[in-house]
């Protein structure tokens, strides 16, 4: 028995290492090139050495020479005369050395070795390919793309904000794990892709829609001019052991300056996070809106928002009624109707600094009571242990009375619009219902 498990434990190595070696030799390679006098230059070395071909220098020339076959390729610092096998090229502009690595214009040492070249000026990106390489390399580096972990899904949508002006390709890919963390091969999985109710489903380009002996799967999306100044979500759907799982994320297009929002949706009587919840942003003083995301299993969510000198709201949509209430209940940042099922809050957030993170959470408790028919009702937070009134939250009592509102845990005063005091030193809690009974004012 004890053979058997160190053959199998061998054989489980054996697969892992065969499995790690197939992922790096798919994966792109990114490389930083520098600018010189207008001309983009790339790190030599490296180029060559990803393509199979050697370098050798020589300290006493300041020679660099790259063999690749039959192909010998020699140049010198600060000289604009190359050689492909002894044969002269004239370069743009010299071969040079920053920080210890040796550069060349990009579309010599790529066509020197026979492979195509390319650049793309919007994002300043020279592209070097042969055979199943593929070899970026950026003025600046991109940051590298986050993966975002949900159940069964662990994905990637980069770049998540790109520029107006179409033809921009965002990436896309997940990797499908069963409940035991191992890699699924063959699940079908789909990517969605929605701006408000307009669907892109269509426009996504896959390069299998099962996926691999290593649960992966890739797709992209290419921007066009209609998308535009809009925010999109997207929808990862996978089967795993016949059943359904989901994650989401979204991309932004847009030629203003953007900031990440981030947080968590808990489900006010009870503190327990929410999955599957649609997430907006607005701005209150206008009739800008914009779907961002859904949350995902653990009930966080993650988007990327144009900023504003406006005041902005996060909102979310639970669609269904999670209160035992009659009537409709509105405020200025809730609103709940049994009738139609629905159930929404919002969260104002000042949003106002670009490449920055706000997290904005969802933990709201609940406070109900019962007051004057038809009243009015001010509620001030004490923020830092002041109250704020200017940023107070105005409701509506029911016909009879009946109040419920959701409010973020905190200290508050209740007042009737009046100015007469309701309540005064309420302490909210997340998940928790608070019941101020009959206030008779």
């Amino acid at each position: 028995m004890k053979d058997k498990r160190i053959a199998i434990i061998l054989l489980l190595l054996i697969i892992s290492l065969t499995s790690l070696l197939h992922t790096f030799a798919s994966e792109p390679v990114n490389l930083e090139g520098i600018n010189v006098s207008g001309r983009f230059l790339v790190p030599m070395r490296a180029i060559f050495e990803n393509l199979g071909a050697t370098v050798d220098w020589d300290g006493a020339t300041r020679t660099v020479t790259g063999i690749k076959d039959a192909i010998e390729v020699k140049l010198t610092i600060d000289d604009v005369n190359a050689y492909i096998n002894d044969e002269l090229i004239v370069l743009d502009v010299p071969a040079t050395i920053e920080e210890g690595r040796t550069y060349v214009p990009a579309r010599f040492v790529g066509e020197a070795l026979g492979a195509d070249v390319g650049w793309d000026g919007t994002k300043r990106m020279a592209t070097v390919a042969l055979g199943d390489t593929v070899i970026s390399i950026y003025e600046e580096l991109p940051p590298e793309p986050e993966v975002i972990i949900t159940e069964s899904i662990s994905h990637t949508v980069f770049p998540r904000v790109v520029r107006n002006g179409g033809n921009q390709r965002i990436s896309l890919e997940a990797t499908i794990t069963d409940d035991e963390g191992m890699p699924v091969e063959g699940s079908y999985v789909e990517f969605f892709i929605s701006s408000g109710q307009q669907d892109r489903n269509n426009q996504v380009v896959y390069e299998s829609q099962v996926t691999d002996e290593n649960g992966r799967i890739r797709a992209s999306y290419t921007t066009s001019a209609m998308d535009n100044d809009r925010s999109f979500i997207v929808r990862i759907g996978a089967i795993v052991d016949d059943e359904n799982v989901e994650a989401a994320s979204n991309f932004i297009v847009t030629n203003q300056p953007t900031a990440r929002v981030h947080g968590v949706v808990s489900y006010p009587t009870t503190g327990e996070p929410v999955s599957n919840i649609s997430v907006g942003w607005a701005l209150r003083d206008s009739n800008a809106h914009r779907y961002l995301s859904y949350t995902d299993f653990n009930g966080r969510y993650d988007a990327y928002v144009p900023i504003s000198n406006g005041t902005a709201y996060i909102g979310i949509d639970f669609r269904e009624n999670l209160l035992d209430v009659t009537g409709l209940h509105r405020s200025s940042q809730s609103y709940i109707d049994p009738s139609i099922n629905r159930f929404s809050l919002e969260v104002m957030a000042d949003i106002n600094r670009a490449d920055t993170n706000y997290e904005v959470n969802f933990d709201h408790g609940i406070v109900k009571g019962r007051t004057r028919n038809n009243a009015q009702v001010y509620v001030m937070k004490y923020v830092d242990g002041v109250r704020d009134d200017q940023r107070g939250i105005l409701f509506d009592a029911l016909p009879d009375g009946n109040f419920v509102l959701p409010l973020q845990p905190g200290r508050y005063d209740f007042t009737h619009m009046g100015g007469a005091y309701l309540a005064r030193n309420v302490i909210i809690s997340k998940g928790e219902i608070l019941d101020l009974g009959t206030i008779d004012r």
